[in-house]
């Protein structure tokens, strides 16, 4: 196994598969929402995504946001995305991912991170149906620290009211 960093349009479309193989039933993600995400963004530098792979293979995918405008100084920054194969969990990938992450945060004079924020998330923090993802984030001292709710319903018969 090997942790390298995240070179985005080299590795998006295998991070798009893993994607797939780790979320693909429950969160399905379209090109639309995911190349923006993980590739196009302005804020994205070398370094601040990595993968794993065992051989060419890409099994493991972190990926973080870091807001570098000087207006925000202070605010916690986000681990955007964690991803293991679900052929690879429980071999440490993950945490190992995790551990370099925040390692990467430190050396940038980071002090605090959070799950899932800014405006490139996925989430607001980690799925309460992803229940093995909080597990994992509980582990490593994440915990919540409010509830969100999203929501979303059809449109097409829908009036104002007065």
């Amino acid at each position: 196994m090997r942790i390298t960093a995240y070179q985005p349009l080299l590795h998006y479309r295998q991070v798009a598969a893993l994607w797939e193989r780790a979320l693909g039933e429950t969160y399905p993600v379209s090109e639309r929402v995911l190349f923006p995400r993980i590739v196009g963004r302005n804020t994205l530098e070398s370094g601040d995504g990595l993968i794993a792979l065992d051989g060419d293979c890409i099994v493991g995918f972190g990926l973080l946001e870091i807001d570098r405008a000087p207006i925000n100084l202070g605010r916690p920054e986000s681990v955007q995305a964690l991803l293991v194969d679900p052929a690879y969990e429980r071999q440490g990938i993950g945490s190992e991912l995790l551990t370099r992450l925040e390692g990467r945060l430190r050396e940038l004079g980071v002090a605090n991170v959070i799950t899932g924020g800014g405006p490139w998330r996925f989430w607001t923090g980690v799925p309460e149906d992803l229940t093995a993802a909080t597990a994992f984030f509980a582990k490593h001292g994440y915990m919540a620290n409010y509830e969100a709710i999203d929501l979303c319903g059809p449109l097409a018969d829908y009036r104002m009211p007065d």
